[in-house]
């Protein structure tokens, strides 16, 4: 096991030059988390999909620790089991179970182990399956979630390189005797292709040294495929599969040349390298495992040619996209709290966004939701996200208001970062302008909807006849925000009225009492709608777990019902 011997002798290992092609459609970024376990290699890591989390166990020198990184950050968990010491082991993630799944590795005795234990989130457990391959290292884990398996090939034990195909499903090993098998080999590395059904296997080394051969398991045998294409052979890397690029990707490792931080894509056709403008430093005996909600694969740590134990994190990803932007309308004065959905962010240090060309402040960033202070502006405005990986841009995704309109978008959530629509008519909360267009006739149902962070609300929804402006608005008392409606009442102009609560029918709405309505709840209902054309307007106050009043309440979007014959 080339791990442990280079360890052991403290070999200097050569730094090889990777070859110089077009620049891949994905680029690495490092990430600088406010802590990090502590530097190793020959770890094992898995991605736990059900809890987005990606799962970190073991590594050398003989460690046992469990870490879990979120997309932001590392942390330390401590459960009350957990698998003895070892130096090397893989990990695979067990979708049908919601489980992460380690098999043997070498201890700090004379030989390899043979367990078999998982990892539920919470705690670790051993199982003790009637059937169980023999003590090994250094073999290949993969989970096939067409079948339901975990797939190990290979390793080694102290009689020498094994070629053995094995698989897990949840209660027992199962030995498979395919017609065809690759050679026995250990630290080769496998990767489950979701697109094509398959089971990738690449490299490692065997009798004959390093290996770059390519094989497929589709269940029943294995598949020797020969690409126009090869990798240089290689040991000790990572490997792992893309699914939003529908690639398995090799990277770094032990070569014929030393140490590499090229990295390496195969499509189930041939490979082709991927070289981006920035890489991790040479390594090998890396971790690396494929980040599926934020669609960006992970690396973390490994050693260097010294060999130095690394415990840096890196992810290879493609440029950010941008979904959706709430709000999108917002004051000309600016500051408005504004939540940027999508995929492939880095991090705060490393992303700009900007509105029209004024610099928004960024308040966090996770990979796929960008949290920031819109800046003042006007207009109908782009908005361009960036980082080192590229650029993405909504057009015309924001526009300003004057600061009294933009009372129409409501503030409820607003102080937990996610300004939230509650109020919804013919269940609809209007256009960019908050207008909804009916005709006479028409029925016009109005619900209330509580916030995310609350169950149910107390709320009071008012009415307005004609469409209110900039004229008409003021703002409301005990800092609960601008609304469209301007109290208190005056006889001698039309005035918005309470037309439902559900601490009262047309009560004043007094502090927070139990106890309160289920949402949705129906509170206005027109079935023949309005008589003639015309304009009613609808907003109201609902009780909020994130307003930034102080007495709890916020004011809900407002809704311009315009009617036309």
């Amino acid at each position: 096991m080339f791990s442990k011997l280079a360890y052991a002798c403290g070999v200097a290992l050569a730094v090889g030059s990777g070859s110089s092609v077009a620049v891949g459609q994905v680029e690495w970024a490092p990430l600088h988390p406010p802590t990090s376990p502590a530097g190793r290699s020959h770890g094992a890591m898995a991605y736990d999909s059900a809890r987005s989390r990606m799962v970190l166990f073991s590594g050398y020198l003989a460690l046992s620790d469990t870490w879990e990184w979120d997309g932001l950050e590392w942390r330390r968990l401590f459960p009350r089991t957990r698998p003895p010491e070892r130096l090397t082991s893989q990990m695979a993630y067990d979708s049908v179970r919601g489980e992460c799944l380690v098999f043997g590795g070498p201890d700090q005795g004379p030989g390899p182990l043979a367990d078999t234990w998982v990892w539920d989130g919470t705690n670790w457990a051993r199982r003790f399956p009637p059937t169980s391959p023999g003590p090994r290292w250094d073999g290949a884990l993969a989970f096939d979630s067409g079948r339901g398996r975990v797939v190990m090939f290979g390793g080694s034990d102290t009689s020498g390189f094994l070629a053995e195909t094995w698989e897990w499903d949840g209660a027992t090993w199962t030995q498979r005797t395919p017609l065809h098998s690759p050679p026995a080999r250990e630290n080769g590395r496998l990767a489950y292709d979701l697109a094509r059904a398959r089971t990738v296997l690449f490299g490692g080394s065997g009798v004959l040294g390093l290996l770059n051969d390519t094989w497929e398991w589709n269940g029943d045998d294995w598949v020797h495929v020969f690409p126009l294409t090869i990798p240089p052979a290689r040991s000790q890397f990572g490997f792992d599969y893309d699914a939003q690029r529908r690639r398995s990707i090799a990277v770094g490792g032990l070569t014929t040349n030393g140490l590499q931080n090229d990295a390496w894509e195969w499509n189930g056709v041939d490979w082709s390298p991927i070289v981006p403008t920035r890489a991790p430093s040479v390594r090998f005996g890396m971790t690396m495992a494929y980040d599926s909600s934020c669609g960006r694969t992970v690396l973390f740590g490994g050693a260097d040619e010294g060999p130095v134990a690394l415990s840096d994190t890196w992810v290879l990803s493609v440029p950010p996209t941008a979904t959706t932007i709430v709000p999108s309308v917002g004051a000309e004065s600016g500051g408005d709290l504004v939540v940027i959905d999508g995929g492939a962010f880095t991090e705060a240090s490393d992303l700009t966004v900007a509105f029209g060309g004024a610099a928004a402040t960024v308040i966090d960033v996770a990979c796929g939701r960008v949290r920031v202070l819109a800046p003042p502006g006007s207009g109908v405005v782009d908005v361009a996200i960036s980082d080192s990986l590229g650029r993405v841009v909504l057009t015309a995704g924001f526009t300003y208001v004057p600061d009294a309109i933009a009372a129409r978008f409501g503030n409820v959530n607003s102080g937990r970062g996610d300004r939230e629509n509650v109020l919804l008519v013919n269940g609809n909360v209007g256009d960019v302008s908050r207008e909804l267009e009916v005709r006479v006739g028409q029925a016009i149902d109005a619900a209330v909807t509580s916030p995310s962070s609350r169950a149910e609300s107390q709320f009071v929804l008012y009415a307005w006849t004609s469409a209110p402006d900039a004229t008409t608005l003021t703002r409301l008392p005990r800092q609960l925000g601008a609304m469209v409606f301007p109290p208190p009442f005056i006889a001698a102009i039309p005035q918005p009225r309470a037309v439902w609560n559900n601490v009262g029918r047309f009560r004043r709405l007094g502090p927070p009492t139990a106890p309160s309505s289920p949402a949705p709840s129906l509170v206005f209902r027109r079935p023949h709608g309005a008589r003639a054309p015309g304009a009613v307007a609808l907003q109201g106050l609902i009780q909020d777990d994130g307003s930034r009043s102080s007495d709890g309440f916020s004011v809900t979007n407002a809704v311009v019902v315009n009617v036309v014959p």
